[in-house]
């Protein structure tokens, strides 16, 4: 089920083919693992409060391999590009 769900999520990205056919080739060889993923791990979905980190959002968690959330964050954090419609006081915060 998560390595479905990635692949989906890869083929929707704006990347080219062959970013995209890397991904999915690394993809088919994530190792199975039975832990709790997120499936949706990024800033966004993570607060602190008195000095601890709560993992928010957890809709999307699936059965798998953690490895998956940390390779999509890091993604995220890489590959994204911040939305015209954020405001000057949201991006500043972001970076």
């Amino acid at each position: 089920m998560q390595r479905f769900s990635l692949a989906n999520a890869i083929s929707e990205t704006v990347l080219s083919h062959k970013e995209k056919q890397t991904m999915l080739n690394l993809l088919v060889h994530l190792p199975d693992c039975s832990s709790i993923c997120h499936g949706d791990y990024h800033t966004d979905n993570v607060i602190a409060h008195n000095g601890l980190a709560v993992v928010l959002d957890w809709m999307t968690a699936k059965c798998g391999n953690p490895v998956a959330d940390v390779a999509r964050a890091y993604m995220l954090m890489t590959y994204a590009s911040l939305s015209e419609e954020m405001s000057i006081a949201e991006i500043d915060i972001l970076q």
